[in-house]
């Protein structure tokens, strides 16, 4: 509690009569009269207001409708913020500090004009005895200057100060960009009116509500260094944060950071210049008529919740606060097998196989969950529950920082194509569009043909989101293989007519004569046909070829590539030669699969002739 004495001026002159009523606690009139309305001038003021920031020579505002002041000295038993000030409480104390800010003067200088101060006092008299007095800090209401316990009388309500108080009061808006910041001061005395003044602040301003706008309002002052929320959220990687930093005109102050936040985020000026980064924690800012727009740029995550502090402190210790703001580095990311290899690339960077390419077309492939691995005799994907021996799945892999600040996610996708689900044999349902636990590993079930994105995001975070993209391909369940059965192609590719279908495998056929290896003669081509889009490089899907390579028909070896004897590979093609044995599994890859035709060439020579 600080004590202060001050100097009222006697001149009547800027003020405007207007009759008023002020009601007691109990509904009884204490006051009904004609005042004189505006602001209130004192000079020589003394003691430890001038701590805060209060100069010699100010203008206030009453807030104490039922008692009187006096020109010439008088003393004030306690200066203390609004918020604490016993006549408002905190939330008519947000309802004025939103009020001032939008309407009132930037300083203790108070207004030039006699109306404005005229009117903006008695919207202080409206606001502090007919405010909310329960919910939210900051919220507004309908305000009437025709009745509660402030009220101006009938005779009053047509002049140019109460329209324009009634005006401003309509006007209103606690979520409006703040025009000035102040620190607004209580003075108070058990014997004389207590009065209200603006002291200029510095004021460090961010989204703290992560509702899409920087509002500068009482509500997000009171949160935006609680370090139990997250501050400012800041996405990792995409687009920056606005940071407002306000300085009154004439003074600076010295935004800074620490090197811990320095090791996750950087700060630009508006013209895109950086002003704090690693090896420059502090920079200097000069105040002016208008707050400045910094943006804040996200390049790792945060390894807590609101890690990240901002203060801005002014040069002088005058005012004697320094503002600070908290922000956390989110990052989500989420991740799929995207060029079907058979394995998930944890490298986001430019190197990274699969990070570069999770959102166009067409993502990691997977097939409808159609096959029977339970043996119900009914498709997995429409079963009802968990699945024994299931194992069509595919894993997605979902990473958030800092895991343990954040509950919940929310993953978003076409429950038509995919479901995810929290285990491989279907357990934990995860729908679209709710919220459910974050990170780890999920698995997607292809449910009918078709693609979709799949992003998690965290709930009103903004940006805060990751992409990847699901295609689904009916299960790969038929092939066709070709070769010249009627013998009449010599060494080209079969005609893949009705009657090589016919012939191909026919009782009375005799298929198709392979000649003996010899260097002058090109080998047969064998065309195996399956569905398109398949992927090229996934360990699962493949081909197995299966034959007799040795029997009363002679013997061939087949290969992946026509290639000459002394160029060919003889090693198998799952270790990276030419040659196909039979009854192995070859990746799609392996044996040259074109996913636009869907089709395999593969080439046959003959070793031995029949016996």
């Amino acid at each position: 509690m600080l004590a202060t004495t001050a100097t009222l001026s006697g001149t009547i002159a800027p003020f405007t009569r207007i009759p008023v009523t002020f009601l007691r606690a109990d509904g009884s009139v204490g006051f009904s009269n004609t005042a004189y309305v505006g602001q209130l001038s004192w000079s020589g003021m003394t003691g430890t207001a001038a701590g805060l920031g209060v100069p010699a020579s100010f203008r206030s505002f009453c807030i104490d409708g039922l008692q009187g002041v006096a020109p010439g000295s008088n003393t004030f038993a306690e200066v203390r913020p609004i918020a604490a000030s016993s006549l408002l409480g905190t939330p008519r104390a947000g309802l004025l500090a939103d009020f001032w800010r939008q309407y009132g003067p930037a300083d203790a200088s108070g207004f030039t004009d006699n109306t404005d101060s005229a009117a903006f006092q008695i919207a202080v008299w409206e606001i502090i005895n007919d405010g909310r007095t329960a919910g939210p800090a900051g919220t507004r209401l309908a305000f009437d200057l025709a009745a509660g316990q402030f009220s101006v009388n009938p005779a009053g309500r047509s002049l140019p100060a109460t329209l324009r108080a009634e005006q401003w009061l309509a006007g209103f808006d606690t979520t409006a960009p703040a025009r000035a910041s102040v620190v607004l001061y209580a003075l108070e005395s058990p014997t004389r009116q207590d009065q209200v003044v603006c002291v200029p602040s510095v004021d460090l301003d961010v989204d703290s509500d992560n509702s899409g706008s920087v509002a500068r309002s009482t509500f997000e002052d009171g949160i935006e260094d609680d370090t139990t929320r997250p501050g400012l959220i800041v996405p990792v990687g995409v687009e920056r944060a606005r940071m407002i930093v306000d300085v009154p005109n004439g003074q600076s102050a010295t935004p800074a950071f620490d090197a811990a936040a320095a090791a996750k985020v950087k700060v630009f000026s508006n013209s895109g210049a950086v002003v704090l980064e690693q090896g420059r924690l502090s920079t200097a800012i000069a105040g002016g008529t208008t707050a400045q727009t910094f943006w804040i740029e996200a390049f790792a995550p945060s390894a807590s919740l609101a890690d990240i502090a901002f203060t801005l402190t002014p040069a002088g210790g005058s005012p004697a606060s320094s503002d600070t703001i908290r922000a956390t580095a989110v990052a989500v990311d989420l991740d799929v097998d995207s060029n079907n290899d058979g394995t998930i690339d944890p490298d986001n960077g430019p190197a990274g196989t699969d990070d570069r390419i999770e959102e166009p077309s067409p993502g990691q492939i997977i097939f409808a969950n159609t096959d029977d691995d339970d043996r119900n005799g009914v498709a997995d994907a429409l079963d009802a529950g968990p699945i024994a021996a299931e194992n069509d799945l595919a894993p997605v892999l979902l990473a958030v920082a800092p895991a343990a600040s954040f509950a919940s996610i929310v993953v978003t996708y076409d429950e038509s194509v995919v479901r995810l689900y929290a285990h491989p044999d279907r357990r934990g349902p995860i729908a679209s569009g709710v919220v459910t636990a974050t990170g780890g590993r999920f698995y997607a079930e292809g449910r009918s043909a078709g693609t979709t994105l799949v992003t998690a995001a965290f709930p009103n975070a903004g940006p805060v989101t990751d992409t990847v993209r699901l295609t689904v391909q009916p299960y790969p369940g038929t092939i066709d293989v070709d070769i010249d059965s009627d013998n009449n192609n010599g060494f080209l590719r079969p005609a893949r007519s009705e009657w090589e279908d016919i012939l191909e495998d026919h009782e009375y056929g005799i298929g198709k004569l392979i000649m003996l290896d010899n260097p002058n003669r090109p080998l047969t081509p064998i065309v195996m046909e399956l569905p398109t889009g398949l992927p090229k490089n996934a360990p699962t899907v493949g081909v197995r070829v299966d034959w007799n390579a040795t029997g009363v028909a002679g013997q061939v070896q087949l290969w992946n590539r026509v290639l000459a004897d002394g160029v060919r590979n003889p090693a198998p093609v799952s270790e990276g030669g030419d040659q196909i044995l039979a009854g192995i599994f070859c990746r799609l890859s392996d044996l040259n699969y074109n996913p636009t035709t869907g089709t395999i060439t593969i080439w046959a020579e003959g070793i031995r002739e029949n016996a």
